[in-house]
């Protein structure tokens, strides 16, 4: 089809196109028509009107008037226009020219319309064709009374036998009554009328799509009517059938037990069954429109929009178990998922889901149930065992066949039977289990024994329960074996009790909680000075036999003895017969199936306490004479204290006159020098008069350790730690350490006696860490298992030492290592030990040859030393 923008031009063109036609014949006829020089112009104008509308025709116009004037009126080939004549010349073709065109666009509409009309009349010419062949449409006229005139295609009837009749002729008298009422109220009213209405027809009754319309005169009385009856009995049936499928399967949704939806493709609910709103809560209102996410969790949203997608995706079925939270829990639903389509053939999807949370439980509880009893079976706690009523053992478990001595070989041979396993004096309860089985289902558990392989006997507890089929049995076997050796030394064990109680070693007597004594060996009633007779005749009551001082414990004891069923050993005192008192140690325990009830067992603590009496005063003499020695040793100490000193002091002045004279002899050899053996002689008695200065020193420092007075204070280790570091500083003689200083606590402690104890302990790493080209010392803390120390240790990779001498390190002149080897006087060490037990602290070593040494000292960790003031 041209576009409109073609047509125009078309239609444009065909004006040129006839003018320009109309302007050549003008010049060849010119002289025919000098004057009319418009007569072949009209015709261009009528032709370009007729073809192409109005426009076209009023362009063809001005074209010819341009043209005429610029051709044929003078002056020629001009525009100009002076002739007053001419002008209205040209004016009155204009005028002509817009009514030829306005006369030919209206013919042109004209013919359309008439054309468009003419297709109209055919087509509902063809429509009424066909209505009129249609065998479900009858058509009919009838008059004023409603007979009938005219009648086409007339139900179960001929044309015949319906003219001149009316609707009360021809139909029952409820159905007439109601077609005829629609009619008349058409004639009455003159209003056309539209109704469905059912008519009993040959037996059967059919539904119509009644039209009445009124048929009117000229001058528009009614006349009659005309009326179309379309048989719609089948749509009527395929409708109320609908309607029943569609109750049908409302009610099937309502009802049902499974959540029914139905989804857009966007997630949204357009449908939703009345389980959904109860499970929600919500009416079906409510929740239409909506999508998952606007009712769930989004943790469970996501799963659940994934499967919609992949069925709308697919376009097939798909069945999963689906997980939604709920206030009372967790819910488990079996979800079917399948797509569907509506009218317009957009897919969507639709769903139904069955609430399996209560069968999930019960399939948890089974399996778990059903893993018990498995557990139950594979423990082999109890023989468990599978037979028939006959004796023959189809299943058993391992404990059963440990139990009776038979191996599962020959279980599977069927060489295990249980009535053959019997011994005979069992037959009868054997037999009467089986009865209860048959009768009840369920036999009560009873004592028998089995024979077992070997043939001796093994005395079990069997329970059954007969099963499903009523042929099988499940039998729960416990070996009593344990027990009955338990009561067979519980037996023996009350007769040891017996004659415990029966030997008088202890006194033994039962008792309740009230005073009363029961029962009592001749033991107690001897430690009581009472009777058997006495006994007997209710005259011992423990309550009255307790001084009151005693009452007091005796209330804790009972309360013990209730909350836990015996009580410890206690001390008291009982009265008498004859008024003196006797100390006992004491014991109780309930007896069984009591709740006051007790059994006690005294010993006689008089021989006990006259010994104690007897130690104490003892110690009283051994502690005075304890006193006298350490009085007597400390003394010694300080004069062993003062002698070293002296000692000390005195030795210091020979020394210092040999090393000023070997000085004094080494200036003189300037001048005479000596030979190489008395040069030798003279440095080894200057070298041994320094290290004999420098022992006594030492000497006369571990000496003082024991006399100064220690002043405690708060020590921050880190700090001191690197002032003893610099302090060593020229003995590292550049050496490669690598320092591995941990951070260390605060600690209360004598900061003079502490830089010494770091000095000794780090001066000894560094010395024997000295043959280690890359030597390490680490220093660092720790707290003991008690946390009532702190611990500071000194690690190194030196020498180390062996473990076998690690008791002399601490010992005076005491060394591991020779003079050659290492300098040192043997001293530091035992100044640590001694500062360190000062502090109440403790120092000890660990080591090994070649792989280092750690030296370890401990400060209280409340930073109370012994003898800090």
């Amino acid at each position: 089809m041209p576009s409109p923008l073609r047509l125009q031009l078309l239609r444009y063109g065909l004006a040129v196109l006839s003018t320009a036609i109309a302007l050549l014949l003008t010049f060849l006829l010119r002289m025919m028509f000098a004057s009319a020089l418009f007569i072949m112009f009209y015709g261009a104008v009528a032709i370009a009107a007729r073809y192409g509308g109005l426009g076209a025709g009023l362009l063809s116009a001005a074209l010819s008037v341009v043209f005429v004037n610029y051709f044929f009126i003078p002056p020629f080939y001009s525009f100009e226009t002076t002739d007053p004549g001419s002008l209205i010349y040209f004016g009155v073709f204009m005028l002509v020219a817009i009514l030829i065109s306005s006369l030919s666009s209206e013919l042109k509409l004209a013919k359309q319309r008439a054309e468009l009309n003419l297709l109209r009349f055919q087509a509902s010419e063809e429509r009424f064709r066909l209505a009129l062949s249609n065998s479900f449409i009858t058509l009919s006229q009838q008059d004023q009374d409603l007979r009938y005139q005219w009648v086409h295609n007339p139900p179960f009837r001929s044309v015949e036998t319906m003219l001149g009749k009316t609707d009360r002729d021809l139909l029952s008298p409820v159905d007439a009554e109601a077609v005829t009422t629609i009619k008349q109220r058409v004639l009455a009213t003159g209003v056309p009328a539209r109704e469905e209405i059912s008519c009993q027809l040959n037996g059967k009754r059919y539904c119509y799509d009644l039209i009445v319309e009124p048929l009117r005169q000229e001058n528009g009385r009614v006349v009659g009517i005309t009326c179309a009856a379309a048989d719609i009995t089948d749509r009527k049936q395929a409708e109320m059938a609908l309607k029943e499928s569609q109750q049908l399967f409302q009610n099937f949704m309502n009802y049902s037990p499974t959540t029914a939806f139905v989804k857009d493709a966007e997630g949204r609910y357009i449908f939703v069954n009345r389980a959904f709103e109860q499970l929600l809560g919500q009416e079906a209102a409510a929740l239409l429109g909506k999508t998952d996410a606007d009712l769930f969790p989004a943790a469970a949203t996501v799963q659940w929009r994934e499967h919609d997608q992949t069925v709308l995706k697919t376009g097939q079925p798909l069945q999963r178990f689906e997980i939604s939270p709920h206030s009372g829990g967790e819910r488990y639903w079996l979800s079917c998922k399948f797509p569907i389509e509506n009218a317009s053939g957009k897919r969507m999807l639709a769903g139904m889901a069955l609430d399996m949370t209560d069968q999930k439980r019960l399939e948890d509880e089974l399996r778990q149930s059903e893993a018990r009893v498995r557990r139950l079976v594979e423990s082999n706690v109890i023989g468990v065992i599978v037979a028939d009523l006959n004796g023959a053992i189809l299943e058993a478990n391992d404990a059963f066949l440990d139990m009776i001595g038979y191996t599962r070989e020959d279980l599977e041979q069927n060489r295990i039977r249980w009535r053959e396993m019997t011994p005979p004096e069992y037959a009868e309860v054997s037999r009467y289990s089986v009865m209860e089985l048959e009768t009840k289902g369920v036999c009560t558990p009873f004592e028998k024994e089995y024979i077992r392989k070997d043939g001796s006997r093994v005395p079990i507890l069997l329970g059954s329960v007969l099963l499903d089929d009523r042929k099988k049995v499940i039998g729960f076997v416990v070996d009593l074996s344990d027990r009955k050796r338990l009561e067979n030394e519980l037996a023996e064990s009350e007769a040891r009790v017996r004659r415990l109680i029966d030997s008088n070693m202890i006194g033994v007597i039962f008792v309740d909680f009230n005073g009363n004594i029961s029962e009592a060996n001749e033991a107690f009633l001897e430690m009581v000075g009472y009777t058997q007779e006495d006994l007997h005749t209710g005259k011992l009551d423990w309550l009255q036999m307790t001084p009151p001082e005693y009452l007091p414990q005796d209330e804790r004891v009972i309360a013990e003895i209730k909350q836990k069923g015996a009580c410890s050993p206690f001390e008291k005192e009982y009265i008498r017969k004859d008024g003196s008192r006797i100390p006992l140690l004491m014991g109780a325990a309930l007896l069984p199936n009591s709740d006051d009830r007790c059994v006690c067992f005294l010993v006689d603590l008089t021989e006990r306490k006259r010994a104690e009496a007897e130690i104490r005063q003892f110690n009283e003499t051994l502690e005075q004479r304890v006193q006298e020695r350490t009085a007597q040793l400390e003394a010694a100490n300080k004069e062993l204290e003062s002698f070293s000193y002296s000692v000390s002091h005195d030795l210091r002045a020979p020394l210092r006159h040999i090393s000023g004279f070997v000085d004094l002899l080494q200036k003189h050899t300037e001048s005479a020098p000596l030979d190489a053996t008395s040069q030798r002689y003279l440095n080894i008695i200057s070298e041994t008069a320094k290290q004999a200065g420098t022992l006594i020193d030492n000497l006369l420092t571990f000496s003082r350790m024991g006399r100064t007075e220690m002043c405690c204070t708060s020590i921050d280790l880190n700090l001191l730690v690197q002032e003893v570091k610099r302090d060593l500083k020229l003995d590292m003689c550049d050496r490669s350490i690598h320092w591995q200083i941990h951070p260390l606590p605060e600690v209360q402690a004598d900061p003079m006696l502490l830089r010494i104890v770091l000095h000794n302990l780090l001066e000894n790493a560094v010395k024997y860490t000295r043959p280690r080209t890359e030597a390490t010392i680490e220093i660092g803390s720790m707290n003991d298992d008690n946390g009532r120390e702190v611990i500071i240790f000194v690690r190194d990779n030196g020498v180390g030492f062996d473990m076998r001498y690690a008791h002399k390190l601490f010992g005076v002149f005491q060394r591991l290592h020779k003079a050659e080897q290492f300098e040192g006087t043997g001293i530091g060490l035992a100044n640590v030990q001694r500062i360190i037990h000062r502090h109440g602290g403790r120092v000890w070593a660990e080591g090994a040859v070649e792989q280092g040494a750690t030296f370890y000292f401990s400060l209280p960790q409340s930073g109370e030393a012994v003898e800090c003031s």
